[in-house]
């Protein structure tokens, strides 16, 4: 009897260590697994200040996400957000489609350059596009890696305080720099259309092609060259409504992705290979498939 409690007893005492680590580490897991979704399917490296997230609460945060400008431009980084947000539905994460009430990106800044007849904007647009058709090998990819299979439902995202810089640079027709403020967006019912999801990946897709859509249409005093290049590179996406917070004027949004038919559906999961880990921290595990 004794050493049965003894056993029992050592047994506890590892689940608790066990758990513990666990949480010591659960920040670290999240922070990864998105630094790894968000560079595979924006082609370039991403890194996360710090993440946070309450199993408990459902309550999830990032800080200092910043994803590098592709090879050969002066600035080192395309987009920066100093702070994200989300609520997770504990009941949801059970299941395959998880579904998170609110997301707020807070603080997001873009830097538009062009340089060696190539715009950053458009390097990254090109990789979404391809990805989104199907021709994820012509874009420069992170390297891939296992999917956790899980897909989102976002009933409502939220984007403030966006602003878009645009240093010197006369090949964009801008002489000593211009800067501009984006007013609050929001975006509802991504990945609702039939119940099924998006992935991570396409989730960063949506957002990032939200941001440059939005800067185009309502970054008032950018030269109208860069704003129609702008456009023209976003001519190849989908569309989803986006609404003008405070307005009450839902803005018919051209070219944002969204997932369309099974061949995005298919691409989406292809890009979300990167997300590995990202559906297992939130239930516990990092299970591979």
């Amino acid at each position: 009897m004794k050493l049965l409690l003894r056993l029992a007893s050592a047994a506890l005492l590892l689940l608790v260590a066990a758990l513990v680590g666990f949480y010591a580490y659960i920040d670290v897991i999240a922070g990864e697994a998105i630094e790894a979704g968000a560079s595979h399917a924006l082609g370039v490296d991403t890194t996360v200040g710090f993440a946070r997230v309450g199993l408990l609460s459902g309550a999830f945060r990032i800080g200092g996400l910043k994803v590098e400008n592709p090879s050969g431009f002066e600035s080192r980084h395309l987009l920066t957000v100093d702070d994200a947000r989300l609520a997770v539905a504990l009941d949801s994460l059970r299941h395959e489609v998880v579904s998170i009430p609110r997301f707020v990106l807070e603080g997001v800044a873009v830097d538009l350059e062009k340089a060696g007849g190539r715009t950053n904007y458009g390097v990254i647009l090109a990789h979404l596009e391809h990805t989104q058709r199907g021709d994820a090998k012509r874009a420069p990819v992170a390297p891939e890696r296992k999917a956790s299979g899980k897909r989102f439902v976002v009933k409502e995202l939220v984007i403030r305080s966006l602003s878009a810089h645009v240093a010197n640079n006369e090949a964009l027709g801008v002489i000593g720099g211009i800067d501009v403020l984006v007013p609050e967006m929001r975006v509802t019912n991504i990945g609702s259309a039939g119940g099924r999801g998006v992935t991570m990946a396409e989730l960063t897709g949506i957002i990032v092609t939200v941001v440059f859509d939005s800067i185009a249409r309502y970054g008032s005093g950018l030269p109208s060259a860069l704003v129609g290049d702008l456009r023209s590179h976003l001519s190849g996406l989908a569309r989803v409504p986006v609404q003008l917070v405070g307005t009450g004027v839902g803005a018919a949004v051209d070219h944002l992705p969204t997932p369309v038919g099974d061949a995005a559906r298919e691409v989406g999961e292809q890009a979300g290979k990167a997300l590995e880990g990202l559906g297992g921290f939130l239930r516990g595990d990092r299970r591979d498939d």
